[in-house]
């Protein structure tokens, strides 16, 4: 009965985080595009709009959920060529963290300023990243999939290598991740009200994966 209760108050907990995330996600892309006016004016002065795509995406908190709005709303791309070369740029710092953050923070922590960086940024990750620490590579990709600034495929790098996770496994995971964040983030931005209803759908489907897994190890434990 308490393995029971447990797994019926986590499955509450995930579908009213499930629609708040929905909710919140919704507000965010569709207000004022994150202020990426000034961002763009600037890299526009030196390389390519597609170029631009590519580096918003790559960067931390943006992620696709800012170069994709800004591809399609701002500069006009084409939506299947806004998608891809916002994946790209999303999927470049994934690999590049899979592979080398755990050098580059021993590196880095050398230094003691960066070292107290380092650990915060550690503490800090971990704490977004429970489902991720619970689920391993399903939980990485619900992490991943959900577009909101604290989740997305920085942070879930930097949780799938301090978990110690496979960096092959945690690579499809994320890119799946990246995958889904793209329907529901181009969803919101080309469809508005109806674009929500598909991310609502994508979101829901996500949820059903979680809770399929929780039952799976509820049933495991008994």
């Amino acid at each position: 009965m308490r393995i029971k209760s447990k797994y019926t108050h986590k499955f509450y907990l995930i579908v009213l985080n499930s629609i708040s995330l929905f909710l919140i996600s919704n507000i965010i892309l569709n207000a004022a595009s994150f202020n990426k006016e000034s961002i763009i004016r600037f890299f526009n002065m030196y390389i390519s709009k597609e170029l631009t795509v590519v580096i918003i995406s790559m960067l931390p908190i943006f992620e696709l959920r800012g170069g994709i709005p800004v591809a399609i709303q701002m500069m006009e791309i084409p939506i299947p060529q806004a998608v891809i070369l916002a994946i790209i740029g999303n999927i470049i710092p994934v690999i590049f963290l899979l592979l080398f953050w755990e050098w580059l923070a021993k590196l880095l922590s050398k230094n003691s300023k960066f070292k107290i960086w380092i650990e915060k940024l550690h503490s800090s990750s971990l704490k977004k990243g429970k489902i991720i620490e619970e689920y391993e590579e399903l939980g990485l990709m619900l992490f991943v999939a959900i577009p909101l600034p604290i989740t997305g495929g920085w942070t879930g790098s930097l949780v799938a290598v301090l978990l110690g996770l496979s960096f092959w496994k945690s690579l499809l995971f994320i890119f799946i991740g990246i995958l889904l964040a793209s329907v529901v983030v181009t969803s919101l931005t080309v469809l508005g009200k109806v674009g929500g209803i598909i991310a609502g759908t994508i979101l829901i489907f996500i949820l059903v994966l979680g809770i399929i897994k929780i039952f799976r190890e509820s049933k495991e434990r008994t």
